[in-house]
């Protein structure tokens, strides 16, 4: 049996019991426990998750954490398309000016 409440939030989880696993994680990216928001980066950027683009580089744009910044970059990077990579660039380039 699914829980209907996040143990880590208590978040009504009860909608999510019929989603796509990938949206699932997408959704995981705006969590309040910073270990599940690492691990949907994580995994989003194993799958290749083309879908987890935007979402990514927004989540990218709006933390001061340093270390899942650097996450991001990694799975933006294992995705592999050329909006990841030219946003990769673009952060490079904006680091080192």
């Amino acid at each position: 049996m699914i829980d209907s409440i996040c143990p880590c939030c208590g978040a009504d989880i009860s909608g999510y019991k019929n989603k796509e696993f990938e949206k699932k994680l997408i959704h995981a990216l705006r969590h309040t426990e910073p270990k599940i928001t690492q691990q949907a980066v994580y995994i989003l950027g194993r799958l290749k998750s083309i879908r987890a683009v935007k979402s990514l580089i927004k989540l990218f744009e709006q933390t001061d954490d340093a270390l899942l910044k650097m996450k991001i970059l990694d799975s933006l990077s294992e995705i592999g398309t050329p909006e990841t990579r030219n946003f990769i660039i673009k952060v490079l380039i904006q680091t080192w000016a």
